[in-house]
């Protein structure tokens, strides 16, 4: 009895660890070795992570591995990304070079009544079933969700985990899961070099994008871009006494090629303020209608031709509200109008 008492009082003493609930998918998919000690908030003190602070660059790295130049990244390691990786290089430096899978489900989908059916950390479905051939399978019940065996899920709550409807021999549901993977090693790891840190969007469970730097070092022969010029880009040059020198260059835009029908329809350009060339076209309309009418100067015959309409410099047509944000277009220097989009965000 006095044991059991004894035990009681040290459990009521121990303490309580916490769930982390901050972001860290980049340090596990990086291969990064969490600290014994743990905080407050239930997450590790701190992270080691060779593969930053002992990166060589004749070595490719991903998910806390490294490879030599002329390997590929075995295929179990990477499938559930849909893609395949080799370690390429050049002057003993190295890099990723991208192979995309391509799955028939991306070109065909499943109908209406069909169950794709998935092994666990596989890229491809191994086929469907439809119609009432999808009575002859097992279940699984997740939630308030039925399922089918073979059927791919994602677990609410828990962004990073993948499952598949997996049953036994005795009919029963068993846990057939794995962790996501982030591909930010091979996509984004100029930015993870430059020591930009992830930025992380509630409900997705890899960085949706990096804050960069204000101030960063750039080595000989890396492109950056200029910071206030969208359109200018630049490659980190020495010459012989050490010295840096500008070797910059204008971007072009592919519009002519990429949009050359909108173009040709009359299309507006829309820009964004933090892009060089336009993010999309606004089409003329019947329903188009000049909103703000500008004194004319009669001096200057230019104007501005948007479908039927012919404006002014200075005149604005009447904004348009897209998924996107808000249009707002303008004749500012004829002969086309151009127009900027400004987020949904701001009022």
């Amino acid at each position: 009895m006095s044991a059991a008492y004894v035990l009681l009082v040290l459990a009521s003493f121990a303490p309580i660890v916490f769930a982390c609930n901050y972001p860290i998918r980049h340090y596990k998919s990086m291969g990064c070795i969490a600290s014994n000690q743990k905080s407050s908030n239930g997450c590790p003190a701190h992270f080691d992570c060779p593969n930053l602070t002992d990166r060589k660059s004749d070595k490719c790295y991903i998910h806390g591995k490294v490879y030599d130049i002329g390997e590929q990244v075995p295929s179990e390691e990477t499938a559930g990304s849909c893609t395949i990786l080799f370690c390429s290089g050049f002057n003993d430096t190295a890099h990723f070079s991208i192979a995309i899978i391509d799955c028939a489900e991306f070109f065909a989908p499943s109908g209406i009544d069909c169950v794709r059916q998935y092994r666990r950390g596989q890229c491809c479905s191994y086929g469907s079933v439809c119609g009432h051939s999808r009575n002859n399978l097992r279940t699984c019940s997740v939630g308030n969700e039925t399922l089918y065996e073979g059927q791919r899920y994602a677990v609410k709550g828990d962004p990073c985990k993948i499952c598949v409807c997996t049953v036994d021999s005795g009919g029963f549901p068993v846990e057939n899961c794995i962790e996501q993977r982030c591909a930010f090693e091979f996509t984004d790891a100029d930015k993870l070099l430059a020591g930009a840190a992830p930025v992380y969007e509630e409900g997705w469970c890899c960085p949706v994008d990096w804050r960069l730097l204000g101030n960063k070092t750039y080595f000989e022969g890396q492109r950056y871009d200029v910071e206030g010029d969208p359109c200018k880009a630049c490659i980190c040059t020495v010459n012989s006494e050490g010295g840096v020198v500008e070797n910059c260059f204008e971007q072009k835009c592919t519009f002519e090629f990429t949009e050359s029908e909108r173009l040709l329809q009359g299309a507006a350009p829309v820009y964004k303020n933090d892009r060089c060339c336009p993010v999309d076209w606004r089409l003329p309309s019947p329903y188009d209608k000049i909103s703000q009418t500008a004194c004319n100067d009669e001096s200057n015959n230019h104007k501005c031709q948007y479908g039927n309409l012919s404006l002014n410099i200075g005149d604005t047509l009447e904004s348009v509200t897209t998924a996107q944000g808000t249009i707002r277009c303008r004749c500012e220097i004829p002969p086309l109008v151009h127009c900027k989009l400004e987020d949904s965000t701001i009022n």
